[in-house]
């Protein structure tokens, strides 16, 4: 069973297709996680600049350090 020359360019296109848009949504991805990296470090240098106001067992200060170390577990970051 002989494949045709057509058969075969015209698979390679779609390939080198496919190709092309997995390697611009990587692209996109890592410029969405900088993004997201970076509104993540600015919201705890304002936390970690203020004083607390409350005691510090409040469920506010465990949903912030729990959103901490999932950003760590995600980036291995240690800002």
């Amino acid at each position: 069973m002989r494949i045709s020359i057509r058969r075969i360019l015209a698979g390679k296109a779609i390939a080198l297709f496919a190709i092309q848009i997995l390697c611009q949504q990587t692209a996109m991805a890592e410029e969405e996680t900088q993004k997201t990296k970076a509104l993540a470090d600015r919201v705890r240098g304002n936390v970690n600049s203020q004083p607390l106001r409350f005691p510090n067992q409040h469920w506010v200060r465990g949903a912030y350090y729990a959103g901490l170390m999932a950003m760590y577990e995600s980036t291995s970051d240690r800002a």
